[in-house]
């Protein structure tokens, strides 16, 4: 048998439960990028693991609409995830939350490469602003 990639998230990178994604919107910080909102949390020091979940509000329209946004989310975070992982400090544990606010019009036929293009945005953003506080504390010690 033949070694495939592995299609989809593994299990240890998504983000499960209530309270995890409760404590994110609660207390995590955020950025947005087109109808794409990304709240996080960091957890230091850690092993490096990244834990990723994935709403799409109810306004958007019914649950077949939401979840075709859902998987184009998760998929286009699943092309992304190395090269964004790459990018990182070493040792931070981060939780992220990807939020798509778009109106049903744009749920009907989502885009996926505006999709993508907005979670590149995203991500890059992401990444920058985690670099750019890793060196300021690394600065002070």
């Amino acid at each position: 048998m033949q070694n495939r990639p592995q299609a989809g998230l593994p299990r240890e990178a998504r983000l499960r439960g209530y309270d995890a994604f409760g404590s994110i919107f609660r207390s995590g910080e955020g950025l947005r990028r087109g109808e794409l909102i990304l709240k996080y949390i960091v957890h230091q020091p850690g092993a490096g693991a990244i834990r990723a979940g994935f709403v799409v509000r109810r306004g958007t329209g019914g649950a077949v609409r939401r979840n075709r946004v859902r998987r184009l989310l998760r998929e286009t975070y699943r092309l992304q995830r190395t090269s964004f992982a790459a990018g990182l400090p070493g040792g931070l544990d981060l939780s992220i939350v990807f939020l798509w606010s778009g109106t049903p019009q744009q749920a009907v036929n989502p885009r996926f490469d505006v999709i993508e293009a907005q979670m590149r945005a995203a991500l890059d953003a992401l990444a920058k602003r985690l670099r750019r506080r890793n060196d300021a504390t690394g600065e002070q010690r």
